[in-house]
């Protein structure tokens, strides 16, 4: 029996609302830290701050294509690794914990079409709510911020972020990990994504059942899932067919 459903966050729960979003939100995260190196005694120019953050990019993606990933405090000092800064390190992450981790908070992502009327009726249904998310530049502690202003973060039981982790889907400890601490065995959870292969796929592998959310009408691109939705409103009934409540 379905007793617990998981969800993905991006491109599932929330998404970018315009094709400007990730640059836009990157150019906030590299002129706030610009200027709170600035204002730390740091005689660094703009450009440096970019190029360094080019570098940055190169040295995550190397951690995330592992499956691994590293806290935002490892992050800046990755980021100060590749700017050169290497004195007074410890106050600079006092610094900069703001405006590197936080820039997507002026920049805001959108809810997906019908997302909180679900989750609503999941919790009156019985289920118990979790979410597991690989994170990029905004960590754990951002991206809950994030979900409490979009009126999300109040219907989850259990957060399990990527970057508070230290591994990333699709390896299944994330997985069997998040359960764990909400006292659900595999086989009696569900998990809903919108990647075959981090969401569906993985969560098979950890003994969940996958469900897409493919609103981009892509199908299963040849991959067994469970079930398909292309909209919320969906997935009560589905995972009733599939022995939920």
């Amino acid at each position: 029996m379905i007793k617990a459903v998981t969800f993905d966050l991006w491109h599932t729960l929330i998404y970018e609302p315009d094709d400007k979003f990730t640059r836009r939100t990157r150019m906030i995260r590299i002129r706030d830290t610009w200027k709170a190196l600035k204002e730390n005694g740091h005689k660094i120019s703009l450009d440096e701050v970019k190029v360094g953050y080019h570098s940055h990019d190169f040295m995550l993606e190397e951690v995330w294509s592992r499956w691994e990933d590293v806290t935002e405090r490892t992050q800046i000092r990755m980021l100060l690794d590749c700017l050169g800064i290497k004195k007074g390190r410890k106050e600079l992450y006092v610094a900069l914990k703001t405006p590197y981790g936080d820039a997507l908070l002026d920049n805001m992502p959108s809810l997906s079409d019908g997302i909180d009327d679900t989750l609503k009726e999941l919790k009156d249904r019985g289920y118990s709510l979790g979410l597991i998310s690989n994170t990029g530049r905004t960590a754990g502690r951002g991206m809950k911020e994030v979900m409490k202003r979009l009126g999300l973060l109040h219907y989850f039981d259990e957060l399990t972020f990527s970057s508070d982790m230290k591994i990333r889907k699709p390896q299944s400890n994330i997985f069997n990990r998040t359960l764990g601490s909400m006292g659900v065995k595999t086989k009696d959870a569900a998990h809903v994504g919108d990647d075959v292969i981090t969401d569906v796929l993985a969560s098979r592998k950890a003994g969940m059942k996958g469900i897409l959310y493919d609103i981009d009408g892509r199908g299963d691109l040849g991959r067994e899932v469970d079930a398909i939705i292309t909209r919320f409103d969906e997935l009560p009934d589905t995972l009733k067919r599939m022995g939920g409540k």
